[in-house]
């Protein structure tokens, strides 16, 4: 029992967000919604019971049941009520429309364009069943007259949006119903365009809206100002790094990356928030130690921080605010505040704080890849360096040293905390990827051992010296050193992808594998004890049961344009309607098959096909 305790010991704060997500997943998991009354008693009852213990219970192990219990409820209530809050209609049925409505977004693509409409009229559709926003796409020229915040009329063809492609796997209606995106579609042409209205608009708008649009604008003039400097495959990369529009990165670039395990690079996460952040806070001590009065006569470590912070702010809003962003902006403005209070600034804690604001946030996205590779690689990292970092990682001698061997060690201490950094995140990421993914990048610590130093040294200070000169219109050379860095990074990255059998698919796992990862990763990493290590034999059944999941025999698409049927050799065979091989691709992959979808697949066109199904 003492073991237990030590192991939680002024540990609690830390599990609060872990409590609150397990309400919110629970909920989401859930096969219905619970708002028959019987259902809806079981949170409520723990959340009567959870203020009954803390409030009259003095025994603390109770106090903390009771607590948990409160936490508990608060994350399953909450969940609910942001799914309610989120509640849209979605198309019934396919249909070719006359739409007025406003575009909230839209985006140069490789080989078109994507736009984000809020409907406020539809023909043919009733107002209680038209969707609240729809996303569509359209021909690159479609984007010359419009830009968020203008008000359209536009002919779109419409359907339902997508189910889930693989059982038990990735839903795109749970994405959808938050975004409030109630169809999907191609626009066949635009009848009128006023973005003149923006002022004065003939529909109500708010400001959250108009604030909204203004940054929508300002994000895309930006991309459109680093791509025009660089080439379109640096440059797609680029305008992703800074922008977050990753419409103009080429697919094979994306693939690149997504095999060699450096993806991450292109999620704006806490790395370059840091970059940018410090930067700014050096610099701006630096600028002050010019001025001896005002350093002597206040406190400038206050005006560094707002300064940095302001710039931290103002990278999140142009970079789109996904959730590694916003987790990173609100891990940066703690430890600022850490550092006015002189309190340590990397800890534990403050994760648990960022993770609680992205859950109040967005309570979905604890659900989605991004939450779960962002927020386990950071909670790994510190709990590694909060044991081997502060000297420990590569011990400093006590002696008197020169400036050359004290530079040779910095130099050889950061290439020791990028090669554990790697492993770290990679493994824990490498988790979550091939539950979301089905592959892993077998390079993937070589690749990013040679591309992150070039990330870090290079593209990520270009970038910032790029978005400083952009007012003067000097930006045109460090994007032309920001491009050749990127360059360098693929360079690497294909290289890696020439090495033999650099790229290992899996086959879905176990519905049960990604929370049981989950919490065998948070036991580990939260419990100071020994107890701890009840998480490795977790892990090593989590490890066991990777590819273990279902394994269909036959499987028929949402509209049924694609059927896979499994072979004798127990290998699919695919029949489509249509040559789209999104699908056929996704199913194979969620098959651990290497296969390309244009080898298995068939363009079914009479009137019936048939297929063989493996003999039971």
């Amino acid at each position: 029992m003492s073991l237990f305790h030590d192991g939680f010991k002024g540990q609690y704060f830390l599990w609060t967000p872990v409590i609150f997500s397990i309400g919110i997943i629970i909920y989401f998991c859930l096969p219905f919604e619970p708002m028959d009354m019987p259902i809806m008693l079981v949170p409520l009852t723990a959340l009567g019971l959870g203020i009954l213990l803390s409030v009259r219970q003095p025994h603390q192990t109770l106090k903390y049941v009771g607590l948990s219990l409160m936490i508990f409820s608060a994350g399953f209530l909450f969940a609910q009520f942001e799914t309610s809050r989120a509640d849209s209609p979605f198309l019934k049925y396919p249909i070719t429309t006359d739409v007025e409505a406003v575009i909230e977004w839209q985006e140069k693509r490789v080989n078109g364009s994507l736009f984000i409409l809020k409907v406020v009229e539809a023909d043919k559709i009733h107002p209680r069943f038209r969707p609240y926003r729809v996303r569509v796409y359209g021909k690159q020229a479609f984007l010359e007259n419009t830009h968020p915040g203008c008000e359209v009329s536009v002919r779109l063809q419409l359907r339902p949006g997508e189910f889930a492609i693989w059982p038990e796997g990735y839903e795109p209606r749970f994405v959808s119903h938050f975004r409030q995106e109630g169809a999907v579609g191609f626009i066949r042409e635009f009848k009128s365009i006023n973005c003149k209205n923006f002022e004065n608009p003939s529909i109500e708008i708010s400001h959250r809206e108009r604030f909204s649009f203004w940054i929508s604008q300002k994000r895309l003039a930006l991309s459109d100002r680093i791509t025009s400097v660089m080439s379109p495959s640096a440059g797609g990369i680029a305008a992703a790094l800074i922008t977050g529009v990753r419409g103009q990165i080429k697919p094979a670039d994306r693939e690149t990356l997504r095999h060699t395990g450096l993806a991450h690079m292109l999620a704006i996460s806490g790395m370059y928030m840091a970059m940018f952040a410090s930067t700014v806070y050096a610099l701006s001590g630096l600028l002050f130690a010019f001025v001896p009065v005002l350093v002597q006569s206040h406190n400038t470590r206050i005006l560094r921080v707002v300064i940095a912070w302001s710039f931290g702010l103002f990278y999140l809003f142009i970079s789109g605010g996904m959730v590694a962003t916003q987790r990173a902006f609100i891990m940066m403005s703690l430890v600022f505040l850490a550092i006015i209070l002189g309190r340590a600034a990397l800890t534990m804690r403050n994760v648990a704080l960022a993770a609680l604001a992205v859950l109040l946030i967005a309570p979905q996205s604890v659900m989605q890849a991004s939450f779960q590779m962002s927020f386990s690689a950071v909670v790994a990292l510190v709990a590694f360096y909060e044991v081997y970092g502060r000297g420990r990682l590569m011990p400093w001698p006590k002696r008197r040293i020169g400036l050359v061997e004290k530079n040779l060690r910095l130099v050889w201490l950061y290439f020791i905390a990028l090669f554990m950094t790697s492993i770290i995140a990679g493994l824990t990421t490498g988790y979550v990827g091939i539950i979301h993914f089905n592959l892993i990048g077998v390079y993937g610590l070589l690749a990013n051992l040679l591309a992150m130093p070039i990330l870090g040294v290079v593209i990520m200070p270009a970038a910032m010296v790029a978005l400083i000169a952009m007012p003067f219109q000097m930006e045109e050379t460090p994007l032309l050193v920001m491009q050749w860095g990127i360059e360098q990074a693929l360079i690497a990255a294909n290289w890696c992808l020439t090495l033999p059998a650099p790229v290992t698919y899996i086959a879905a796992s176990p519905k049960l594998a990604l929370p049981l990862f989950g919490i065998a990763l948070v036991w580990l990493c939260l419990v100071k004890s020994k107890l701890r290590h009840v998480a490795w034999p977790v892990l090593l059944v989590v490890s066991l049961m990777m590819g273990q999941g279902k394994k269909p025999d036959l499987i028929i698409n949402g509209n049924a344009s694609h059927v896979a049927a499994r072979q004798l050799d127990g290998s699919f065979m695919i029949i489509s309607k249509t040559k789209n091989s999104f699908v056929p691709s996704r199913w194979l992959l969620s098959a651990g098959d290497d296969r390309k979808a244009k080898e298995v697949q068939k363009v079914c066109v009479k009137a019936a096909c048939y297929l063989p199904i493996k003999d039971k």
